[in-house]
């Protein structure tokens, strides 16, 4: 078994813009796949460059690199392929970078605060898969999501995303389709947000059964996630407070965050 490691450099600006590792098993006389994705979009401390601008408080974290059969709190087991997820819920900057378009309030920010730090809001659902196709796009990948006569996701314009599923008038956009095959950004699943939230790590049976992300009783939530009791109802800039077990901040209060799944109970408007 060896660890192959890789860099990817600017010739131009001698600079590294990616690394990664993985691990790879060799057999004699055969042989070995080395799947190792690089993302040049980053920068060295692991923040997405987009427009040659390092965007604060954008960096992944590798949830699982293998797979596992995960216990969900409901009871049901559910398995789970290898993922990362991002460190920090999509900030304003990021999503108006790839959107060119920031839909949130711009009131209430706290003193110390960088307003273009907090979470982006006013967002409904299919506008964030439309930004994770723009971002995929952005950063070198295939784009996951689908929507029958829409091929350049690059040019598409916001104001034609449908504002929620009550008036979505275009059945093409009801049967939006995700192609889990193809290396881009998409939401996570709601078993993949869990197994997320509650740290990665099922052996960790206090972290894993904690109450809230990162928390395990109401009374050491304000700790780690803002709600009603300390956030005086506004949001705040992300990563504020402390992460979970994984080191992803956020999963607890401050935004609503969307998943991936596709039902009936898909919220309406805009969160």
């Amino acid at each position: 078994e060896y660890t192959v490691e890789a860099e990817a450099w600017d010739s131009i600006e001698n600079r590294m813009l990616s690394s990664g590792s993985t691990t790879v098993t060799v057999e004699e006389g055969k042989i070995s796949d080395c799947p190792l994705s690089l993302i040049l979009g980053l920068s060295s401390s692991g923040n997405m460059i987009i427009g040659n601008k390092e965007l604060k408080k954008t960096g992944l974290v590798t949830v699982t690199d293998s797979v596992v059969m995960a216990k969900l709190d409901d009871g049901t087991e559910e398995e789970i392929s290898p993922y990362a997820i991002g460190k920090y819920e999509v900030t304003r900057e990021l999503f108006k970078a790839v959107m060119g378009i920031d839909p949130s309030d711009t009131e209430h920010v706290t003193e110390g605060e960088t307003y273009e730090l907090h979470p982006a809001g006013k967002v409904c659902w299919y506008a964030a898969l439309v930004f994770c196709n723009k971002l995929s796009i952005l950063m070198g990948f295939d784009p996951c999501y689908s929507v029958n006569g829409i091929d350049d996701w690059q040019e598409f314009d916001y104001e034609s995303i449908p504002g929620s599923k009550s008036d979505d008038s275009d059945s093409s956009w009801r049967s939006i389709s995700c192609d889990l095959s193809k290396n881009g950004f998409r939401l996570p699943t709601a078993a993949e947000w869990e197994f997320a939230a509650r740290g990665g790590d099922q052996s960790a049976s206090t972290d894993w059964n904690y109450t809230y992300a990162g928390a395990s009783n109401l009374s050491v939530l304000s700790g780690v996630a803002w709600y009603n009791e300390n956030s005086n109802n506004i949001t705040h800039e992300v990563g504020k407070l402390k992460p979970n077990r994984l080191g992803l901040y956020d999963m607890s209060g401050n935004c609503w965050e969307f998943c991936s799944d596709r039902s009936e109970s898909i919220p309406s408007g805009v969160v």
